[in-house]
């Protein structure tokens, strides 16, 4: 940033003071407007607009990413973002609408309030003000919920060189973060015999087999990295079939969303849930 003194921080500050009310309302646009993954048509219309009205070259790719740009030459600088959000569940669960975009005390409430429609904001104001001595990327980007990275890697690979630093704005409770897990989704299923509900014994229900397998995953001790913290894993979907009527299934199918650490190899992960 040109001008990085104390007092170029301070003029910094001071005009990201005086554009705070219109954050403010940018980013209750953004909550209040739904973008499930695939789906995120509508909010990257508004960020691409408030991009052209801060003064950024913005372009729309073929993927449905925002990308926008300021200054030319120098080091290239990404800073990235997702425009999708996970499902919201149940609205009667919430204490405050899921798309309202509710302020209580202070707080904005709504799916995708943290992740990530106010990092969105914050770094797209945030580069938005600085004179700079670099190019600077802001990549809006679909489908990180589903498919993590892709859109992304699409975006460096399209932009000819390789950032000299990225800055992903994930919420990390206001630390720095030097890093993120691995992410590896795999499914397991177990079979059965079918037979008429009435007459369970005749049969093998699939869902019973399961169970073994889940409690096993509730057990697991997983390693732990200094910096990363522990590898997680979670149960995110289970099914079965049939899956309708009076009748025993015989397939049960579970998605497992499981965090890598470094060191750890999706193989051995594979081995692990296999027991």
């Amino acid at each position: 940033m040109a001008g990085s003194s104390g007092g170029g921080l301070n003029r910094y500050a001071e005009r990201l003071r005086e554009l705070k009310p219109r954050l403010h309302d940018f980013l209750k646009r953004l909550v209040g407007t739904p973008s499930l993954s695939g789906h995120e048509g509508e909010v990257a219309e508004i960020i691409a607009g408030e991009m052209e009205e801060l003064g950024y070259e913005v372009e729309v790719d073929e993927m449905g990413n925002v990308i926008g740009r300021r200054g030319v030459g120098g080091r290239l600088i990404l800073f990235d973002g997702h425009m999708d959000h996970v499902e919201p569940g149940s609205p009667d669960r919430w204490s405050h609408p899921p798309y309202g975009a509710e302020v209580v005390d202070g707080v904005l409430y709504g799916r995708g309030a943290v992740d990530m429609k106010g990092g969105l904001a914050a770094l797209i104001y945030g580069c938005s003000i600085p004179d700079v001595e670099a190019e600077i990327i802001v990549s809006c980007v679909v489908h990180e919920e589903t498919v993590e990275g892709v859109a992304t890697k699409h975006i460096i690979e399209g932009l000819g060189r390789k950032p000299y630093a990225a800055v992903i704005c994930e919420p990390s409770d206001l630390k720095l973060s030097l890093g993120q897990r691995g992410r590896c989704v795999l499914r397991a299923s177990t079979r059965g015999v079918t037979s008429h509900a009435s007459m369970p014994e005749l049969g093998v229900n699939a869902i019973y087999e399961m169970i073994p397998l889940l409690q096993r995953l509730r057990e697991l001790r997983l390693p732990r990295h200094p910096i990363l913290g522990a590898g997680s894993i979670a149960v995110t979907d289970i099914r079965c079939s049939p899956g309708s009527g009076p009748i025993i299934p015989d397939l049960c199918t579970i998605t497992i969303d499981r965090r890598l650490i470094p060191g750890e190899k999706p193989e051995e992960v594979v081995e692990e849930i296999r027991g």
